[in-house]
C-alpha cells in the first residue's frame, strides 16, 4: 500500500514540474513569477517524497534540491511583488546607506552592460609547406645524430 502512495506523490510532483516546464514554454505564465515558482516547489516536494517511499536517495536529494530553487524562486517574487506595490520597508540589511531624510532628489544610475565574449578571437599561423619540410629535415636529423650516439 506505501508503494502506491508513493508512486501517486511521485507522479503528483513530476506533473507538476513538467506543467511547470509547459506552462513557460507556451508564455503562459512567467519564468520569474509566483505560480512557476511554486509549481516547482510542490512538484519537487511531491516528488521527493515519492522517491522517499521508494528509498531512491539520489532522486530525493535532486527534488530537494529542485524544491529549495523553487522556494527560492517564490521568496524572490514576493519581495519583488512587494517592492513593486510600495508596501515593501528595507530590512536592516537593505538599510546600509539609508538615510530617511532626503535631502536633495534621489538620482538613478543606470548599468551599462557589454556584450558577453564567450570565444576570444585569436588568429592562428599555420606552416607553410617548406617549413613543415624543413621541420621533419631537422627532426630526423637530430633523431639520425641520437642513433649514431647511442
Amino acid at each position: 500500500m506505501d508503494d502506491i502512495y508513493g508512486s501517486i506523490l511521485g507522479w503528483l510532483g513530476t506533473a507538476g514540474t513538467l506543467s511547470a516546464y509547459v506552462l513557460i514554454w507556451r508564455g503562459w505564465v512567467s519564468p520569474t513569477g509566483k505560480r512557476y515558482a511554486a509549481l516547482n516547489t510542490i512538484g519537487g516536494i511531491l516528488a521527493g517524497a515519492g522517491a522517499f517511499a521508494f528509498g531512491a536517495w539520489p532522486a530525493v536529494a535532486s527534488n530537494v534540491v529542485w524544491a529549495v530553487i523553487g522556494i527560492h524562486g517564490l521568496i524572490t517574487a514576493t519581495q519583488r511583488d512587494r517592492r513593486e506595490s510600495g508596501s515593501w520597508q528595507p530590512s536592516i540589511e537593505d538599510q546600509t546607506d539609508f538615510d530617511p531624510v532626503l535631502t536633495e532628489e534621489p538620482s538613478v544610475t543606470l548599468l551599462e552592460t557589454q556584450p558577453l565574449r564567450l570565444v576570444q578571437t585569436q588568429s592562428i599561423q599555420l606552416p607553410t609547406p617548406e617549413q613543415v619540410r624543413e621541420h621533419a629535415a631537422q627532426r630526423e636529423a637530430s633523431q639520425d645524430a641520437y642513433v649514431r650516439s647511442a
